[in-house]
């Protein structure tokens, strides 16, 4: 029985007590093609000062390069490294693939960690891991994920999966979550046009001098607006400010009073549209000028 739960279909990983048809487990791919236990030695390449370490069917033919081990590796150009793995190929100048399979570096100067099926083409680039990921732009990285791509846009970085960059100097992320502040020049959203399926939307965010809430709706035929119960942790009570558009005709509308809970109107027959600010006490003020 095999000592490891991992096997491949299709280029695809998974870990698995249970294979399906046509899964086939690490172990025994390894065993397939791996020569029998040996003391550790260093093998001259074909390359000029070469060098191989283990492994079977390797290549090692750049001047400097080397192959650590694995199975049907190759390290063409001068510098380059591959460190293990299987079918991986290295074969631009100072190109280094760590391990994995199927991976190849054809970029000067460019890594593919490990993982399986990635390529490194741009000059510089790095893919870490992952599965069918692409980095071929100038200092272009994709972390891992799989089935990412940045296009040949130079500087351009990726996090997370079936993602392709459009723009240079731009990081492209599925999901962000940050535990402070996320700070820039402008603040947008791009999206594929609703109604013009040649072109993209873009919106930019309404910005001012707080961090602020608000909630909006309309009122009919009552004359409290009832918040959100947790504004009375969330917002200071002092900042909250209410601004009513009568609907139809002419209304005598005005603020009675305000909490953190509701606020209650003045007015008869009401029907009206309300929008509802506040600053949030849960973080400290924005400083809006600052000292260079």
């Amino acid at each position: 029985m095999p000592n490891s739960n991992v096997y491949i279909k299709s280029g695809i990983w998974r870990k698995t007590t249970t294979p399906v048809k046509g899964e086939l487990n690490l172990d025994a791919i390894i065993a397939a093609v791996s020569p029998p236990s040996a003391p550790s030695i260093m093998i001259a390449g074909t390359g000029t000062c070469s060098t191989m370490r283990d492994g079977s069917f390797n290549s090692a033919s750049g001047l400097y390069s080397t192959v650590s081990g694995g199975y049907g590796n190759t390290a063409s150009n001068v510098g380059s490294t591959v460190s293990g793995g299987i079918n991986n190929t290295a074969y631009n100048s100072y190109s280094i693939i760590s391990g994995g399979i199927g991976n190849m570096v054809c970029g000067n100067r460019a890594t593919v960690g490990g993982g399986d099926g990635n390529t490194a083409s741009g000059f510089g680039s790095t893919v870490s891991g992952g599965i069918s990921n692409t980095a071929s732009g100038l200092y272009s990285g994709i972390l891992g994920g799989t089935t990412n791509t940045t296009a040949g846009f130079d500087n351009s970085f990726i996090i997370g999966s079936n993602l392709t960059a459009g723009a240079v100097c731009t990081t492209y992320v599925n999901n962000l979550c940050a535990s402070g502040g996320i700070y820039g020049a402008t603040k947008s959203f791009v999206i594929p046009h609703p109604t013009k399926p040649t072109m993209t939307l873009q919106y930019g965010v309404l910005e001012g001098p707080e961090h602020s809430v608000y909630v909006r709706g309309r009122l009919t035929g009552i004359n409290k607006i009832t918040l959100p119960e947790y504004w009375i942790n969330l917002v200071h009570e002092d900042t909250i400010t209410v601004h009513l558009t009568p609907i139809g005709d002419y209304q005598a509308l005005s603020v009675k009073s305000v909490t953190a809970n509701e606020i209650e109107i003045n007015g008869v027959q009401i029907d009206c549209f309300y929008s509802v600010y506040a600053e949030r006490k849960d973080i400290d003020k924005l400083i809006i000028e600052k000292n260079i």
